[in-house]
C-alpha cells in the first residue's frame, strides 16, 4: 500500500528513516525546513529510480531561497498537496 511521506524538518534522523521505509509508488512531500533536504540530489535520484516521487512546497522553497533540481522534485502548491493526500492511504509525518 503506497504512502505519502511528509517531511518538515531538516534533521537527518527522520530523513534517513523515511528513505529506508520508502517503497515503489510512495511519494515524499518536503515542506517548511524540510525543503533543504530536497537539495540532496544523489539521494533523490536513488529514490526516483526506485519509483518514489518527490514533491516540495513551492512557497517554502521560495521563502528559504531553495532552488531545486526540477527533474528530481516537482514544486507544488497547497491545492496540489491536498490532491496528493487523497491519492495515498497512509501519510506518515517525519519531523
Amino acid at each position: 500500500m503506497s504512502s505519502l511521506h511528509i517531511l518538515n524538518s531538516a534533521n537527518s534522523d527522520p530523513w534517513q528513516h523515511c528513505q529506508a521505509l520508502c517503497q515503489c509508488d510512495d511519494a515524499i512531500v518536503f515542506y517548511a525546513d524540510g525543503v533543504a533536504l530536497a537539495l540532496q540530489e544523489d539521494k533523490l535520484k536513488t529514490l526516483n529510480e526506485n519509483g518514489v516521487r518527490c514533491y516540495a512546497l513551492q512557497v517554502d522553497c521560495e521563502a528559504r531561497g531553495v532552488q531545486l533540481n526540477r527533474t528530481l522534485v516537482e514544486l507544488i502548491d497547497y491545492d496540489a498537496w491536498v490532491t496528493l493526500s487523497t491519492q495515498y492511504k497512509n501519510s506518515p509525518n517525519w519531523s
